[in-house]
């Protein structure tokens, strides 16, 4: 299966309030927490985004890499 980023990224995104979300968009470390923050929400059942199953789970979550300048840029469209 092929992971489409957006789709991780914007269910990462629907977590946050409109506030949380301007004040991560003004610098690429606060984006890169944002993105670190979800990540461990989803991993410990803290969030409402629901997966298939564990393999496409893991998927995504992996895809969830704030060193990468494309996934950061995905998180910041979604």
């Amino acid at each position: 299966m092929a992971y489409e980023a957006s789709e991780i990224m914007t269910a990462a995104a629907l977590q946050y309030t409109n506030k949380e979300l301007d004040e991560a968009s003004v610098d690429l470390s606060k984006l890169r927490m944002l993105m670190i923050d979800a990540r461990e929400k989803i991993k410990s059942g803290k969030s409402k985004v629901v997966f298939g199953d564990a393999a496409t789970e893991k998927g995504f979550l992996s895809a969830m890499d704030e060193t990468n300048i494309k996934m950061l840029s995905d998180l910041a469209v979604g």
